[in-house]
């Protein structure tokens, strides 16, 4: 990944976190996971 992007990812993480939506906030970090869309219902997604 880019610096941009996960320092892009880092900040629209932490917005969620702050507006406490835990859901946003794990749908993402899974998104950047290898194989990060069949993880994503383990966090609801």
């Amino acid at each position: 990944f880019s610096r941009e992007f996960l320092a892009e990812s880092r900040s629209a993480f932490g917005e969620h976190i702050l507006s406490g939506d835990i859901a946003n906030a794990g749908a993402l970090i899974v998104s950047i996971l290898p194989g990060g869309a069949e993880s994503a219902p383990l966090w609801g997604g």
